[in-house]
């Protein structure tokens, strides 16, 4: 490795806990997920039951699949953009401290992230639209040799899920170093894609053994957070399943309020919190390999606004 682990893993803490501001940056996608959830929660047939109404002449109703997806595509354009700001915005943050910045803003970071903006949703658009390409590729396969072989094709398919656990790795490490590509070098989406390529090609298993160390930290971060909050709302278990018995309606649906908004705002902390410190590595981690590969790095990037990629 060119690096030093140590000291990287040192460097993504104080930056993770010194600049919270990038936690509520990481946080924003879900709390756009708390503002679609009383819709989401209302054409859910478990509501409808607690409200007592029949759950099965709920979801029979014409237009209730109409309603669940359009509350779905309406939900994942906007999340979709604010997802890849939140990702972004944390790296550049990341990026400004490894600088020298002492402080960051939450204001200025959207300011000054926005000329990057297109060049890494157009990275996020290349990489997950050819995922999609490949999947559903094996598994129109996988279903036409399943009919040809009368189902024996289906042993294949354990396999090809291990096999493509190292690619899924692979692209994903790509994807993480092309994205910081674009905010240090200022370069174009395609440029920032070969870059990537050839940064993990040349320290694969640094990058590899960095990955996997962060990926059981993240988890033990969530779970330190959840757990905390997973007594209260072993709490509200049993009073929502008492109150779905008794006949009072306010209170049924207060307590199954209470309870969903409780467990959607100790999700968003799980889950952000450890992301938070997963995107920083990332910065991180890429400056670290290029200064090992004695590599250029522009200290102040002009911003490349003409948005072509």
């Amino acid at each position: 490795m060119k690096f030093d682990l140590g000291e990287v893993l040192t460097r993504i803490w104080k930056i993770g806990w010194n600049h919270k501001v990038l936690w509520l940056w990481q946080m924003l996608p879900g709390a756009l997920g708390i503002v679609f959830l009383p819709i989401f929660v209302i054409v859910n047939p478990a509501f409808q039951m607690i409200l007592g109404n029949d759950p099965e002449s709920y979801v029979n109703s014409p237009w209730m699949p109409l309603v669940f997806l359009g509350v779905t595509f309406v939900f994942a354009i906007p999340s979709a953009f604010l997802g890849v700001l939140a990702q972004l915005t944390v790296t550049w943050g990341a990026v400004k401290v490894e600088r020298g910045a002492e402080s960051l803003g939450f204001v200025d970071l959207f300011h000054e992230v926005r000329p990057y903006y297109w060049r890494v949703f157009g990275l996020y658009a290349i990489f997950i639209g050819g995922w999609m390409v490949v999947w559903f590729g094996f598994m129109f396969v996988f279903m036409l040799g399943a009919v040809a072989t009368a189902g024996l094709a289906s042993l294949c398919l354990f396999p090809f899920m291990v096999l493509m656990i190292p690619v899924m790795i692979g692209g994903y490490s790509v994807l993480e170093l092309a994205q910081t590509a674009v905010v240090v070098e200022d370069v174009s989406t395609l440029e920032a894609v070969s870059r990537g390529w050839k940064l993990f090609q040349a320290n694969w298993l640094g990058v590899i053994v960095v990955i996997v160390l962060l990926y059981f930290l993240m988890y033990i971060i969530s779970m330190v957070v959840m757990l905390p909050v997973m007594f209260p709302i072993m709490i509200l278990m049993p009073a929502l399943a008492g109150v779905k018995m008794s006949s009072s309606l306010l209170v049924g649906g207060v307590v199954a309020a209470v309870f969903i908004i409780f467990f959607a705002i100790s999700s968003i902390l799980s889950q952000s919190i450890p992301m938070t410190f997963f995107k920083i590595s990332w910065a991180v981690l890429y400056l670290r390999i290029r200064r090992g590969d004695d590599a250029p790095i522009l200290e102040q990037p002009v911003p490349h606004v003409d948005g072509s990629l």
